[in-house]
């Protein structure tokens, strides 16, 4: 799973960034085991961020892929 976040700087300047979680397991995951297994990997990205708080998850088409694909929204 890739996941995108945005980091500003000390001058003000916002920069997008990726990182990728590996999922492993021996069945198929459910939606809140991805959700908390995808937290516990981005809390120490996102924790001196000022959008750091779960608010919902938001189905995100992706016409090329037959991947469910979902925005994460956070808030402060």
């Amino acid at each position: 799973m890739t996941y995108a976040y945005w980091v500003r700087d000390n001058g003000g300047v916002w920069t997008e960034l990726s990182a990728t979680v590996q999922i492993r397991r021996d069945h198929n995951p459910t939606y809140a085991e991805v959700l908390f297994l995808l937290h516990q990997e981005a809390a120490h990205l996102l924790a001196d961020q000022d959008h750091h708080f779960f608010e919902g998850l938001v189905p995100s088409a992706d016409p090329l892929s037959d991947t469910p694909r979902y925005e994460m929204l956070l808030g402060s």
